[in-house]
């Protein structure tokens, strides 16, 4: 194992029978010997000697050598146990490449990530390119690539300064080795089959949430079993994976801890996800972050096929000149979150530290980004309110039942103590969402408005 110069740390999170024979050379047994089977490891590379370090599982260090592995005290007990033979082609590999923080090479300081964004070329995908490319660093290191996935073709003239963009163009699953290339070191899943597309066609629905989603966690999984980084997963998750039913009704307010009873395909599929994604964080395949999504309002351009999306267009349509339809009772209420909100959610949680206390991803449940509580009437009265009666009279309502039916399940109101502890609020009302949608998309007001 040569000397590298310098230390560097890197947090693994996976089983640490895995972790630890991998850094001492693939001995059988060794986390069953600690008599531990899962934990958060901090490793170390300093010349000659790799360092794997325990971090919150009271463990004093273990020291992995070329010949010798030295494990410290542990519960008032002294253990030491001797490799039979050095540590292996990969973990040698490894160390000379410099073991990594989220997989940055390190090895002369140069410390960088590979973020692949799937549904890139979509609104909330476009907002947080943009976002990352502005940025050009993700948790305070640079950004060596931003890969942006999508079936939609990405705007030439998006891609701006800052990190290196490569477009990966075409179906997510027909694309993984392309986006695998390169060891990837953080990923925003952000493709999706939305709530109406899923209704209308369960299989779409399965195989764009359900068999790609699956997909990234083979090829992640894939590239930390070969030696790779441990892949910094945040998927978009929904506020659909609750649903209020006689059997189980909802609390007043709705909390990670709620059990969560979909009312429809679309978001038993997120649900079906977020297990997927839990459960390859627990064995150490990723570290997955889950946010649960408010519906985003207001959306500019056209209207997409989510059963939420009248929600932006009883609002975009009327202010560009256009008629608009309400398909529900205005008394109903909804959870909402504006654009800019929800992607200061989503880089936070992603970036944030696991561990105990503010500003640290606490534990493996979903963040539940924070939702601004309002009634479908409220929101049409701050719309007159601003733009006057011309504007607010082209908005007819005309219920739907299958709309009422999916949206009214969803709930409303929410607790929002978890993503407050990451710094995170919900939009301080409707007219401020409404203000930011004119300042940043001032063209889509068809007249001037006072």
């Amino acid at each position: 194992m040569r000397a590298c110069s310098g230390s560097v740390r890197h947090e693994w999170r996976r089983p640490t029978d895995i972790a630890l024979d991998h850094a001492a050379g693939e001995i059988p047994g060794l986390g069953d010997e600690l008599g531990m089977s899962y934990g958060t490891f901090g490793a170390e590379v300093v010349p000659g000697t790799f360092v794997v370090r325990s971090i919150g599982v009271g463990i004093v260090p273990v020291v992995v050598e070329l010949l010798q592995v030295e494990v410290g005290e542990e519960r008032g007990q002294q253990r030491d146990k001797t490799a039979r033979r050095r540590p292996s082609e990969r973990a040698v590999a490894g160390a000379q490449r410099g073991t990594t923080w989220m997989g940055q090479a390190v090895v002369g300081g140069d410390e960088r990530v590979r973020i692949v964004v799937t549904g890139a070329s979509r609104f909330l995908g476009r907002l947080l390119a943009g976002a990352l490319l502005r940025a050009g660093a993700f948790g305070g290191e640079p950004i060596s690539r931003l890969v942006l996935v999508d079936r939609v073709a990405w705007p030439d003239d998006s891609q701006g300064a800052g990190a290196p963009v490569q477009v990966v163009h075409g179906e997510l699953l027909e694309h993984l080795d392309t986006v695998f290339a390169e060891p990837v070191d953080v990923l925003f899943h952000l493709s999706a089959a939305v709530s109406a597309e899923c209704e209308a066609d369960f299989d779409l629905g399965m195989r764009a949430n359900v068999d790609a989603t699956r997909a990234l966690l083979e090829a992640a999984r894939a590239q930390s079993r070969e030696g790779g980084p441990v892949v910094r997963m945040l998927f978009a998750s929904s506020v659909a994976v609750y649903g209020s039913h006689p059997a189980l009704p909802l609390p007043p307010a709705v909390s990670e801890t709620t059990v969560p009873a979909p009312r429809s395909s679309y978001g038993t599929q997120k649900l079906m996800c977020e297990h997927l994604i839990a459960d390859c964080t627990r064995r150490g395949f990723i570290d997955g972050r889950v946010v649960r999504l408010m519906t985003v309002a207001v959306r500019p351009g056209r209207p997409n096929a989510a059963a939420s999306g009248f929600l932006s267009g009883i609002v975009r349509e009327p202010l560009a000149g256009l008629p608009a339809v309400c398909p529900v009772d205005p008394g109903l209420k909804v959870a909402l979150s504006s654009p800019r909100r929800t992607v200061a959610g989503i880089l936070r949680v992603a970036e944030a530290e696991r561990g105990s206390g503010p500003g640290r991803l606490d534990g493996p449940l979903p963040v539940n980004l924070p939702a601004l509580t309002v009634s479908v009437a409220d929101m049409l009265a701050t719309l007159r309110q601003v733009a006057g009666d011309t504007v607010a009279d082209r908005v007819t309502v005309t219920p739907d039942p299958a709309v009422e039916a999916l949206v009214g399940s969803w709930p409303a109101v929410f607790d929002h103590q978890r993503a407050a502890a990451l710094g995170l609020g919900p939009d301080p009302s409707f007219l401020s969402v409404l203000q930011d949608y004119l300042t940043d998309h001032p063209d889509a007001v068809a007249t001037p408005l006072d």
